[in-house]
């Protein structure tokens, strides 16, 4: 995901609103396997404060695991909260 960001760095006090899908497919996490099969959902903004960046934002999705108990595959989801300054 690309976000312009231009208008907000030039002006302070400027909010940029965004939202948008990220792909990340298949990978190794911690010694499990996590596969997205479908994209994250993102949806956050960008704040000017005093000269300072600001990026908050919601993500959700699912994916699919293994489960390190039993074997077996599992759903899950994925609900997090960004926040960088």
């Amino acid at each position: 995901m690309k976000i312009n960001i231009a208008s907000v760095i030039r002006n302070e006090g400027a909010v940029k609103q965004f939202s948008g899908n990220v792909e990340l497919g298949t990978f190794d996490f911690m010694g499990s396997t996590l596969e997205f099969k479908t994209p994250l959902c993102v949806e956050g903004a960008i704040h000017n404060i005093g000269g300072t960046l600001e990026i908050s934002a919601h993500i959700t999705g699912e994916y699919l695991t293994t489960c390190s108990r039993c074997g077996t595959e599992v759903k899950e989801t994925l609900a997090a909260e960004l926040f960088e300054s």
